[in-house]
């Protein structure tokens, strides 16, 4: 999952191949609603600057750290230091957690919720600076795919519609997150891959800040550069859908049976154009045996194949044509043993 949220963030979609087996074209003729990511991000950049509050560094008057809040409870610091170093963004990230009681229900399906800060320049020396605020959440959701279809190694979706979940509850051994409402069937997922989630937005592999500046602190940036300059909902939207893949493509993932097309070879025969044909062979058939019979039956007939002595011993008479010798092959061979022959020039 790590691996598709940064798929998500730095990757462009074109490349990505959905995973299917089909071994020819194929059906899956029945809706099916399976477990997915959303995101939706909201500006908040009025809200979260009216709570932002700096404070002068003891140790140096130029340097003030400022705090901000989102309306989610999301903390964004900044720091400037007068003419040295200041932030430019910042990512920060809060997580959701299940409730004390094994069956409460969480506040909702939030898996995490993070802010995007911009100061909208890119140096110390910009004015009319316009800072910006974005709060994206990014929440479990079921998905409802119909008039799904491979045609040439080419899958497709006919309609997908997004089916809001409703607070879900730990199971009794707090090993599962079930989503558990009318209309669609039980949805659940692991507990230790929500807290691996939760993990990761919290730590310095996804948040992070970026300052510019001379002698400032060595850098934390951790995904920020995905979202510095760029459309927070845009990259949002493509977070989920690249967490939804992975999610839907892992080895525990419930499989659905669709059906396929198979080109078979029919072949019907109708025995009766056959009767001409097997006429033919027989007549063949019974005119080569009467040929061989007659030959046979006569003493002046000679069966010598291919054999060049009978070549050797015809002679051509005053008509022109060729007349064969009466001997056989046997007696030819025999003859050709003893004869010698002499090539002359006419």
């Amino acid at each position: 999952m790590q691996g598709a949220i940064y798929r998500g963030l730095y990757q462009n979609m074109d490349s990505w191949t959905p995973s299917f087996s089909c071994p020819s074209n194929c059906t899956w003729a029945d809706p099916q609603t399976i477990l997915g990511f959303a995101g939706t991000c909201e500006n908040v950049t009025i809200s979260t600057l009216a709570t932002k509050d700096c404070v002068v560094s003891e140790d140096n008057s130029a340097m003030r750290d400022c705090r901000m809040t989102t309306p989610s409870g999301v903390d964004i610091d900044t720091v400037v230091f007068d003419t040295v170093y200041e932030t430019v963004s910042a990512l920060n990230a809060t997580i959701t957690r299940p409730g004390e009681e094994a069956t409460e229900p969480v506040t909702g399906p939030e898996i995490a919720t993070y802010a995007i800060y911009d100061s909208g320049k890119d140096g110390l020396t910009h004015n009319n600076i316009q800072e910006t605020v974005w709060e994206c959440s990014l929440t479990l959701t079921a998905y409802k795919y119909s008039g799904v279809s491979s045609a040439s190694n080419e899958f497709q979706i006919g309609a997908t519609e997004r089916i809001p979940l409703q607070p879900g509850y730990a199971d009794p051994e707090r090993r599962a997150m079930i989503f558990n409402q009318s209309g669609i069937p039980e949805l659940s997922v692991a507990s230790r891959d929500l807290g691996a989630l939760n993990g990761f937005f919290q730590s310095a592999l996804f948040t992070g800040t970026r300052i510019r500046g001379e002698s400032r602190p060595a850098p934390q940036l951790g995904c920020n550069p995905a979202f510095m300059s760029k459309n927070a909902s845009e990259i949002t939207t493509k977070l989920a859908k690249s967490m939804t893949d992975a999610l839907q493509r892992n080895n525990g993932s419930q499989q659905y049976a669709g059906s396929y097309a198979q080109t078979v070879t029919y072949v019907r025969v109708s025995w009766v154009w056959l009767i001409l044909l097997g006429a033919l062979e027989a007549a063949g058939t019974v005119l080569l045996v009467g040929t061989i019979i007659r030959a046979g039956l006569k003493d002046d007939v000679l069966l010598w194949k291919s054999s060049q002595s009978a070549l050797l011993f015809s002679h051509i008479d005053s008509d022109g044509s060729i007349v064969p010798p009466k001997q056989s092959v046997k007696e030819l061979e025999k003859m050709a043993e003893t004869t010698n022959t002499q090539l002359l020039k006419v």
